[in-house]
C-alpha cells in the first residue's frame, strides 16, 4: 500500500525523494555537529550532521533507552570515531548529562531550546533543500513522518511531544549552529514566511 501522512504534520515538506540520500564526499566536510536530546524511558537520540557550506547531511543517528549519561557520553565518543571531531548542541535540561560529557573530553553544551523559532530553523533549511537525511537514519525518519500538532491542527504553536526524540536532537544542533554562526557557514536563517 501507499504510505498516506498524518495531518497535522510539523514538517509536511520533508520528502523521501528530496531529503533522503547519501552523502558523496566526506573529505568535503566543512564541520561536524551533534545534536543530543537526553531521555531515559524516552529514547536517548544523538544525530550526526555534516556540514557541507550551506548543506546539512545527517549521516547517523544513536537512538536508544535506558541509558545511564556514561553509556551516552560512550555512544556519542564512537560517532565521533566514525565520524569527525564537532560541537555537541545538548538538550538543555540536563546540565549534568552535559557535563558528563565534557569529562569525556566532548565539546558539549546546553541547545537552544526554543521550540517555535527551532522548528521554523528545520523548516527553512528543509524547504530550501539544504537537509538530507542518510537512508540509515530510520529513526529520524520515522519521526519526520510522524511528529505532529495536537489533533492535527498545526495552527497552535506547540506540537504534541512525542515521535520527537532524534528531531529534537536535529532542532538543537541546526537552530543553535545557526543562531551561533558567522556568515561564512550560512548564517542566520530568514525566518519570515515559515510555518
Amino acid at each position: 500500500g501507499q504510505f498516506v501522512k498524518f495531518e497535522g504534520l510539523v514538517y509536511r515538506w520533508f520528502d523521501r525523494n528530496d531529503h533522503i540520500g547519501e552523502y558523496a564526499d566526506p573529505d568535503a566536510v566543512d564541520e561536524w555537529l551533534y545534536g543530543v536530546d537526553f531521555g531515559h524511558n524516552n529514547p536517548s537520540a544523538i544525530v550526526a550532521i555534516a556540514r557541507q557550506g550551506d548543506r546539512y547531511l545527517v549521516t547517523e543517528t544513536f537512538y536508544e533507552r535506558r541509558l545511564t549519561d556514561d553509556d551516552l557520553a560512550e555512544a556519542a565518543l564512537n560517532m565521533v570515531a566514525r565520524n569527525g571531531e564537532g560541537r555537541f548542541f545538548c538538550d538543555p535540561a540536563d546540565p549534568g548529562a552535559i557535563q558528563t560529557m565534557q569529562r569525556k573530553g566532548l565539546t558539549a553544551t546546553g541547545a537552544e531550546n526554543a521550540i517555535t523559532s527551532g522548528i521554523k530553523t528545520v523548516t527553512k533549511i528543509g524547504r530550501d533543500d539544504r537537509l538530507l537525511v542518510d537512508e540509515s537514519c530510520q529513526p529520524l525518519i520515522t519521526e519526520f513522518n510522524q511528529y505532529q500538532y495536537p489533533d492535527g491542527d498545526d495552527a497552535r504553536d506547540v506540537p504534541v511531544d512525542a515521535n520527537n526524540h532524534a528531531l529534537d536532537a536535529l532542532r538543537y544542533a541546526l537552530h543553535t549552529h545557526d543562531t551561533q554562526a558567522p556568515s561564512d557557514a550560512g548564517g542566520p536563517v530568514d525566518m519570515s514566511g515559515i510555518l
